[in-house]
């Protein structure tokens, strides 16, 4: 395969693991909004000490910083709620142009530790009318690109013609792209 191949795969997997960070940014975002809030609850009621709240049992010494608090929690939720609108936007941006760029072209996945297994087969039962998924242990596959899932940190691809002719029901592979415990790469691609 040409270098050209190995930049195009190596630019899909930066993008997967754009994506990922930019999924995880949002995440925490909501996540500490929601701690900030709840901490502050959480001192209100601790000076309530189970009686009625209400302005006047909060002691003078406290009410700035109580307010404070309040105000950086509902900074936080306003934030996050912004990221997140935001990230839709761009994952989805992404989505749509990596798809365009990338369906339907011809694709090498090489497993770069076979002991995370990221690759499963979907596979299909005529007899059920239904799709199910296989774990795959396998140190590669090819085939062609089907879609871009983001979402997912994933590609399906549609197994190559020995592929299906060796297993006729199998569909699709899932290829799982970033480990999103350490955003390493699962696999390294090469593109046609």
């Amino acid at each position: 395969m040409t270098n050209n191949s190995d930049n195009s795969g190596k630019e899909l997997v930066e993008q997967f693991k754009d994506a990922l960070i930019i999924r995880s940014s949002a995440e925490y975002a909501s996540e500490e909004a929601v701690r900030s809030e709840n901490e502050t609850v959480s001192g209100l009621d601790a000076i309530s000490r189970g009686s009625y709240l209400n302005p006047s049992s909060v002691p003078e010494d406290l009410q700035n910083q109580i307010a404070r608090a309040s105000v950086d929690a509902h900074i936080k939720k306003v934030q996050a709620k912004q990221l997140n609108e935001n990230s839709k936007y761009q994952l989805e941006d992404m989505k749509l142009n990596l798809n365009e760029k990338y369906n339907g072209k011809k694709i090498k996945v090489n497993v770069l530790n076979r002991q995370q297994k990221p690759i499963e087969s979907i596979w299909y039962d005529p007899k059920y009318n239904d799709y199910y998924n296989g774990i795959l242990d396998t140190g590669g596959i090819s085939g062609k690109i089907q879609e871009i899932l983001l979402n997912k940190n994933a590609i399906l691809v549609k197994p190559n013609l020995l592929s299906r002719l060796s297993a006729s029901n199998r569909k699709l592979f899932m290829v799982f792209i970033i480990n999103p415990d350490d955003l390493t790469p699962l696999v390294s691609l090469e593109i046609n």
